[in-house]
């Protein structure tokens, strides 16, 4: 997105899932004020809650993903109303695959006819679908 009105309106819609408590939004960043190099995003529905991630490809490898994925994930699970985690990842994306699993997160299955990944393809492709219970105290 390089529109500055795109990036205003979905500012607003971050601040908006934050200030209901339905959806969050952090933004990777490499040192205090330095622009975004990426973000890992969080929808609650339900009892679940839908994990997402984007890295700037510049600095795949690093480590950013893992360790920020990570931290959600063990706060995800500090909130009552928070029973699952799941997330998909394309079925060729192993580097996705592999950070889902080192956060915890194990496959659960396939998405049927798979799924619409605008920034890979205009046709549906092949998705995992991975998940985390909270277990009992």
């Amino acid at each position: 997105v390089t529109d500055k009105r795109q990036v205003h309106e979905y500012l607003s819609k971050v601040r908006e899932g934050w200030a209901f408590g339905t959806e969050f939004t952090w933004f990777l960043c490499q040192q205090p004020h330095s622009p975004p190099i990426g973000a890992v995003a969080v929808r609650i529905r339900d009892g679940d809650a839908e994990l997402g991630f984007i890295l700037n490809p510049r600095y795949w490898n690093d480590g950013y993903t893992t360790e920020a994925t990570a931290a959600v994930v063990r706060w995800l699970f500090t909130l009552p109303e928070v029973h699952r985690i799941w997330a998909t990842c394309d079925q060729e994306n192993v580097a996705s695959s592999r950070v889902l699993e080192k956060v915890g997160l194990a496959t659960e299955g396939r998405v049927l006819g798979g799924m619409l990944r605008p920034n890979i393809s205009s046709q549906p492709r092949e998705a995992i679908i991975y998940g985390a219970r909270r277990t009992a105290a």
